[in-house]
């Protein structure tokens, strides 16, 4: 017969078990997306599941780095692509000449314009994919587009009528798009349609799939209209129906999937809540709100913390702008007040939230007040004056930090000015002036890239340094450095524009290290 105090152990044992698995299945990391760019931010939301979480740590300041005139304003945008590249559309139809859409450098220069050939606006779905071919739309020409790195037309495709703001991409490289009533599901390779799905009232809701890429999640219905359901909806890659969950409204947002396969979307049976399902459409459970905005969405951090934007009452029984920050079990974790001294107008938040690394949360007012950045804890840190521009995005983190913020004055006001936004944190000279305690090779960054990457180390000593770049075969293809350094870090760009795609071998030498690692060119 077992003892008690085997028994105690056992149950201690289990316990101990049973919490670390608990803490583990919170954790949340980038799920990698092989039909999707390697990069920042390759779509709106940062993912195809819809989290609104970076990798990176963006801002803890308001230090503008620069400030970028797109006349015709940024609706939905920027994407970051390989080397931080930014890709954004424009808002205002122009009457006058043919409408842009832009490449953008991390310093702000204009790297080339492609023009669609007439007035319409280019805000729809920038997506990038793995080889770097960038896909936006334009509603008023119904039309999408295909361009190469360069900004070179690889293909176009009309569709009948309007479509979502945001193109969805499976892990099989099929492109997801909602027009009025239809689900088109395209080839991203080439345009040609695979099939096409009636799903009533289904514009304007976004996209998003399940972690291993089997299902896809979205919305469905008129909101705002009494006695017309609107759905939750699960269908396979192939377009076919799998479960759906009545609401009486449901927002646009892309529904949030975190690692588990759990849903999270923000809908109204009798009551507003942000619901929590399983991949079977059974809910976990609700969190109970007053309303939410029809463009709302959550973001989650690293943590597996959900956060929300909602409108609450204060006890004079004004309407306020409020965060609500949930664990993952869907309890309260802390509340914060958007600025509770200006209007609900003022500080309407119409759009998803995102969060950096450090579970920064950052968001703007929708009609011009200011951008908010709330910590983890629910305390602000920074906001910074839009200048009376609109705000309907969500931002963009790149690999340095340096959050980018688009905005507009309107559908139809061509004289944009300084509404593209780059803000990041002044250097720290203190941790700059750090001597490395140790050598180290970094991974490159982007990887895989098209045609540059970065390659960084530190060295902990002087001496002579070799950084060799080798093909598969075991064969030089070019030298980075061969000289005597002094103690510190190093960056190095690796320009591949003349060889093939491929693997390749970077190798790190020096009297007492070496060190080796390997990068993907896809061209």
């Amino acid at each position: 017969m077992t003892s008690p105090i085997i028994m105690l152990k056992k149950l201690i044992m289990f316990l101990i078990i049973l919490n670390n698995l608990s803490i583990f299945a919170q954790t949340q990391e980038k799920v990698l997306w092989p039909t999707l760019a390697d990069s920042p931010w390759p779509v709106l939301r940062g993912d195809a599941q819809g989290t609104g979480r970076s990798e990176f740590v963006g801002p803890s300041t308001n230090n503008v780095v620069w400030r970028k005139d797109i006349p015709l304003g940024v609706l939905f945008g920027p994407v970051i692509g390989y080397n931080d590249r930014l890709y954004t559309g424009t808002r205002a139809a122009t009457f006058t000449s043919s409408n842009v859409f832009y490449s953008i450098d991390s310093n702000g220069n204009t790297l080339w314009k492609f023009n669609i050939g007439h007035g319409g606006p280019t805000n729809l779905g920038p997506t990038i994919l793995r080889d770097s071919t960038v896909i936006f739309g334009s509603a008023a020409a119904y039309s999408i587009y295909a361009l190469n790195y360069s900004g070179e037309l690889l293909w176009s495709k009309s569709i009948t009528s309007g479509f979502q703001e945001i193109f969805a991409v499976s892990k099989s490289g099929k492109l997801f798009v909602a027009e009025v009533d239809t689900l088109h599901i395209i080839h991203s390779a080439n345009g040609e349609t695979v099939s096409k799905h009636y799903f009533d009232s289904i514009i304007d809701h976004k996209i998003s799939f399940s972690p291993d890429g089997s299902r896809a999640y979205f919305g469905s219905g008129p909101t705002n209209q009494p006695n017309i359901n609107n759905y939750l909806n699960a269908i396979d890659t192939s377009g076919n129906l799998l479960w759906r969950y009545t609401f009486n409204e449901i927002s646009y947002a892309a529904p949030l999937v975190d690692n588990n396969g759990r849903i999270y979307v923000l809908g109204a049976e009798d009551n507003a809540a942000l619901y929590c399902f399983n991949m079977h459409g059974s809910v976990l459970w609700s969190y109970d709100i007053r309303s939410f905005d029809k463009s709302d969405g959550p973001t989650m951090d690293h943590d597996g913390n959900i956060i929300l934007h909602l409108r609450e009452y204060d006890p004079t029984l004004k309407d306020i702008s409020v965060l609500h920050s949930l664990d993952y079990s869907g309890d309260l974790n802390w509340r914060y007040i958007i600025d509770s001294d200006l209007s609900v107008i003022d500080t309407d938040i119409e759009h998803p939230l995102v969060c950096d690394a450090e579970g920064k949360i950052y968001f703007g007012s929708t009609y011009g007040k200011y951008f908010y950045c709330v910590n983890k804890e629910g305390e602000l840190m920074w906001k910074l004056d839009l200048e009376g521009y609109q705000y309907d995005s969500c931002p963009a983190i790149g690999s340095d930090g340096t959050l980018y913020i688009g905005t507009h004055l309107g559908s139809l006001d061509t004289n944009n000015e300084r509404n593209l936004i780059a803000v990041r944190d002044k250097p720290n000279s203190v941790e700059d002036d750090v001597i490395p305690s140790e050598f180290k090779l970094e991974q490159n960054y982007p990887n895989p890239f098209n045609p540059t990457t970065k390659i960084q180390f530190q060295i902990p000593k002087d001496g002579f340094v070799s950084l060799i770049v080798y093909n598969s075969l075991g064969e030089m293809v070019t030298s980075l450095v061969e000289e005597n350094l002094t103690t510190g870090k190093y960056s190095y760009d690796f320009d591949a524009e003349n060889l093939p795609s491929g693997i390749y071998i970077y190798r790190l030498t020096t009297s007492d290290f070496t060190s080796s690692q390997k990068m993907l060119l896809i061209k």
